[in-house]
């Protein structure tokens, strides 16, 4: 194992930001998931499916500020898990339907994509304290993995034991050592929502192409756009 790069001054990275722009198609996705299914049950599943995919990008971002960026094999399994996360995404839809099996796949490829940056970019000193968070991991992928395999609300039970897994996994470490970097992770989370706040206009950008140059479209466009703005204000701005 290659000795952490200093990241005393750690940044975000282009790979990081090429990295944000799969994942937050993920998020995006999530939306047509919740179109699909107006009831109850639909809005349940699509926070789940939500909160599932947060939490795995959240893993990465962990993983980056504790091991840098600058390492080969973290380069490469950032790359990796690109592709992963873009099978995870087209899967995002139907995951509480006829592809939560696909779903389950590609997340599960993510999470363990996530787990290996720790170990190839951590110290040895601070791998035993990892351990307290990838032993639970592992076991909300299995879970996560064993929804895919079930059908109906069996699979909102199993996956919601795994995000719950994954919460004890977090509290389970945060007795543990590990580099900090407050400044990267205010950015990392900047730049992510600046790319989603990118993707909502262009969405209603191709939403308004087709429409008709009416009072109501100009409405909903000038109503979709002000919210758009609403939130960059509140984020960069006013918070």
């Amino acid at each position: 194992m290659s000795d952490p790069v200093d990241i005393e001054e750690l940044r975000v990275t282009p790979l990081e930001l090429f990295f944000d722009l799969v994942f937050v198609f993920s998020i995006t996705q999530v939306s047509v998931l919740l179109a699909s299914d107006t009831s109850l049950r639909g809005l349940i599943g699509g926070f789940l499916v939500l909160g599932l995919v947060w939490w795995a990008w959240s893993q990465y971002t962990w993983a980056l500020n504790s091991v840098g960026n600058e390492q080969l094999p973290v380069k490469l399994a950032l790359l990796a898990a690109m592709g992963a996360v873009l099978f995870m995404a087209l899967a995002v839809p139907t995951a509480t339907g006829d592809g939560g099996l696909w779903f389950a796949a590609g997340y599960t490829a993510v999470l363990l994509l996530g787990v290996s940056i720790f170990v190839v970019g951590l110290s040895r000193e601070l791998l035993a304290g990892f351990a307290m968070y990838a032993i639970p991991t592992l076991l909300s992928v299995l879970l996560v993995f064993a929804g895919g395999l079930v059908s109906g609300d069996a699979r909102l039970v199993v996956w919601f034991a795994a995000a719950v897994v994954q919460i004890v996994a977090a509290l389970m470490s945060g007795s543990s050592e590990f580099d900090l970097h407050a400044g990267h992770f205010a950015e990392r989370h900047a730049l992510f929502i600046i790319i989603a706040l990118g993707e909502v206009i262009i969405a209603v950008g191709l939403a308004a192409v087709g429409g008709e140059r009416d009072l109501q479209t100009t409405v909903s466009l000038a109503g979709a756009f002000a919210l758009a703005a609403v939130l960059w204000w509140a984020y960069f701005d006013w918070l």
